[in-house]
């Protein structure tokens, strides 16, 4: 069937479907624009809800101005940064926060594996790309990582590892397989379930989807690992 949907506008979507594949966190119905209009009509309503950030409300951007959308649970958001040691018990408070660090960086990554997705696909400069052609995702990086209240220097440290990572998975032999059929399969049907992306990544890595919470032990893994399709041991419980 011939593709009705802007190609990088899908491998976009299909970025953010790999990286939360791989850390564990499905995602429901990465979604395109036909012929500038949505094809599900739950999506208008939908553009006005922010989900983890990533998109602005109508008022702020307009709504033909959107190309994409992904619907899914939070990796992380800006409130999970306003618990604090009174709302931890004890010695619970140390693994909520290395936790919260890898899910930090875990959304980061994703953040990221979209427009840098479109980039590689596009044959352009990821970051750049980014910066001119992601402004909510963009807008989200930035908002995290003011909730999360780092030093200049951590910031700058964590921007770093992260879009180096969010790189060597989109570009990876297995990464970049898992996003091109992905992108082949919204630019088809406009969406996709969670399980055809499961399907779908499964197939390029040669393995099921990670267990939410499997990375913690060994995070953050190195650009090597990402780019050889490196993948934990299911150690945790698997995500619903």
């Amino acid at each position: 069937m011939k593709p009705k949907r802007p190609m990088d506008h899908c491998y976009h979507e299909a970025g953010h479907a790999l990286a939360r594949w791989l850390f564990g966190y499905r995602l429901e119905q990465p979604i395109t624009k036909t012929h500038g209009k949505y094809q599900s009509l739950w999506c208008e309503a939908y553009c006005e809800h922010v989900e983890g950030g990533r998109f602005c409300t109508h008022e702020e951007t307009g709504f033909a101005d959107l190309q994409g959308l992904a619907e899914g649970r939070d990796i992380i958001s800006p409130t999970d940064f306003q618990i604090t040691l009174d709302d931890i018990p004890g010695d619970a408070w140390r693994a909520f926060g290395e936790s919260r660090a890898v899910r930090l960086q875990q959304a980061l990554i994703d953040l990221h594996a979209g427009p840098y997705a479109q980039a590689h696909y596009a044959g352009k400069a990821s970051d750049a790309f980014m910066l001119f052609h992601a402004d909510c995702d963009e807008r989200a990086v930035r908002a995290l990582l003011e909730a999360a209240d780092l030093y200049q220097c951590q910031r700058k440290s964590l921007l770093i590892e992260s879009r180096a990572l969010a790189d060597a998975l989109v570009t990876s032999p297995m990464g970049s397989a898992a996003i091109r059929t992905t992108a082949e399969a919204i630019a088809v049907a406009g969406m996709v379930d969670r399980d055809t992306i499961d399907r779908l990544c499964a197939e390029a890595y040669g393995r099921p989807m990670p267990a939410r919470g499997s990375w913690d032990w060994m995070w953050p893994p190195t650009v090597e690992q990402v780019r050889a399709g490196y993948m934990p041991n299911q150690e945790a419980v698997a995500a619903p």
